[in-house]
């Protein structure tokens, strides 16, 4: 919570918060700014810690909030009209291969663990 405490104040002289504050007096602008916040801020950390408390693997659960970014990426190619390249989607194609195999790997780990104990 401090670094994020001293990250602001280390951007304040960068970032006027008093154009911000007159740019947020329009509602429209408002509005976006706090379900900006709250969509891609507080529900993505809730998200992730419902996913630590259903006591997967820690390691997992880093694994696969990178899902997040392949979301992220789809989301700008489709309605952003960002730039597709063929590295891009070769980066997205990893991430994807990676969860799947860390998950594949994570409950092939539970059910030996599983048979080790029944046995």
């Amino acid at each position: 919570m401090t670094d994020i405490l001293f990250g602001a104040i280390l951007i304040l002289p960068i970032a006027k918060p008093v154009d911000m504050i007159n740019c947020l007096a329009n509602s429209k602008a408002l509005i976006f700014a706090l379900s900006l916040g709250v969509v891609t801020a507080a529900l993505a950390y809730i998200f992730y810690l419902k996913g630590i408390d259903t006591g997967i693997d820690l390691s997992l659960v880093g694994v696969l909030a990178s899902v997040e970014l392949v979301i992220s990426s789809v989301l700008g190619w489709t309605i952003l009209s960002e730039d597709f390249s063929f590295i891009k989607l070769f980066g997205v194609c990893l991430m994807m291969v990676s969860a799947y195999i860390a998950t594949k790997s994570s409950s092939d780990e539970s059910v030996q663990d599983e048979y080790e104990t029944a046995c």
